[in-house]
């Protein structure tokens, strides 16, 4: 007799956790904890055998990813053949391309670790990466955190995350999300953006399906599931569980345990920035 599989609340909804060759694999250990009260949390923590320098390279790598494209990154390096190094250092610095703002880049930081960890964990995929078109890198940017589509089909399914980093966690930051995705299935407010980015780069097939996407979703045709991602230091899953509610059964929890959030933000800052200046 075959051994029948069961999957948990939050795999149905959000998928596994990465196994394999992944980032999140190695850096991450998880545990799915439901307790009955409607709260189905992902619990995430740094795995004791991962290789951290290793790590704080891929975060760096990422963080570059979502502030700029390979064709930039490719030019500016074009710029240090003809310039000499503080020539260079000085040009890069005046581009802006990473948050210098501390609050800023902890926010960055925490949104791209939510959207890489369910697209490897969903399978889902963000249309555009939003960073990349803020017009004030030291400020937050408005609009759904992370936005994750089915790419061969937008009106399949659909994630909406919140991010939030906090260097010690609190009541308040579960009260803030509580109060935006507790309660009934939160829809995104940035699809409208991403059209009107799409038809900027001539893809005016895919911006008409979104339109689409939207007429649809106030009819909750389309299936979307909402993720409440908290980045903080180690009391981060008690206080959600002793704090979060929820009426809203297409939400997932998902805290992650830094020993030292803040220093694990500061060097994938700096090793990114070393990444730019070719150091």
């Amino acid at each position: 007799m075959n051994k029948k599989i069961t999957i948990t609340p939050q795999e149905s909804l959000i998928g596994p956790h990465p196994k394999g060759n992944s980032l999140f694999s190695e850096w991450l250990v998880y545990q799915d904890i439901n307790d009955g009260d409607d709260i189905k949390l992902r619990h995430l923590e740094e795995s004791h055998n991962c290789k951290k320098d290793n790590v704080i390279n891929q975060l760096a790598d990422l963080f570059l990813k979502y502030h700029a494209s390979d064709e930039r990154l490719a030019s500016i390096k074009k710029k240090k053949e003809i310039l000499n190094r503080h020539g260079f250092k000085e040009y890069v610095n005046h581009l802006k391309l990473l948050p210098e703002n501390d609050k800023t880049k902890k926010g960055n930081f925490a949104e791209i670790v939510l959207c890489e960890y369910l697209q490897e964990s969903s399978g889902l995929k963000p249309i555009i990466l939003r960073l990349r078109y803020n017009q004030n890198v030291d400020q937050s940017m408005k609009g759904d955190d992370v936005i994750l589509f089915d790419v061969t089909n937008v009106f399949n399914r659909l994630i909406v995350g919140e991010a939030k980093y906090r260097t010690q966690m609190a009541k308040k930051v579960v009260d803030d999300i509580n109060f935006v995705f507790g309660g009934t299935t939160r829809l995104p407010i940035s699809i409208p953006f991403i059209s009107q980015v799409l038809r900027d780069k001539g893809q005016h097939d895919l911006a008409d399906n979104l339109d689409d996407l939207i007429a649809q979703m106030h009819h909750m045709r389309s299936p979307i599931i909402n993720v409440a991602f908290v980045m903080s230091n180690n009391k981060v899953k008690d206080v959600v569980q002793e704090h979060a509610v929820s009426k809203n059964e297409n939400l997932v929890w998902v805290s992650l345990a830094l020993k030292d959030p803040e220093e694990l933000v500061d060097f994938v800052h700096k090793n990114a920035k070393s990444k730019i200046e070719g150091k």
